[in-house]
């Protein structure tokens, strides 16, 4: 996706999606620039978050610290769910053969 693309799908303009760029908010590498990707939606996502938690009031560095600790959060809870799944599958299991 061109930046002009993000531009406009954001309302940011090229120079605050290049501001974020250079401090390391979001990164477009060549590539993601051009092609059609899961990448250019995840850097979408992630202004169109930026934008929203400002609008809001949140300084950028409070948006960006939210949004890192949402993403460490989301990996750790995804963990303990898929160890809770894997219990409860077993129990279902033990249930099951001991009928």
């Amino acid at each position: 996706m061109l930046i002009g693309e993000l531009s406009a799908k954001t309302g940011l303009s090229r120079e605050t999606i290049r501001f974020y760029e250079r401090l390391g908010l979001i990164r477009i590498g060549r590539k993601q620039r051009r092609d059609n990707n899961d990448e250019e939606y995840a850097v979408l996502a992630r202004l169109l978050t930026i934008r929203r938690m400002r609008d809001f009031g949140f300084t950028l560095r409070e948006a960006v610290d939210l949004l890192d600790m949402i993403a460490v959060t989301c990996g750790k809870g995804s963990r303990l769910s898929e160890k809770k799944m894997e219990r409860l599958d077993e129990k279902i299991r033990k249930m099951l053969f001991n009928l």
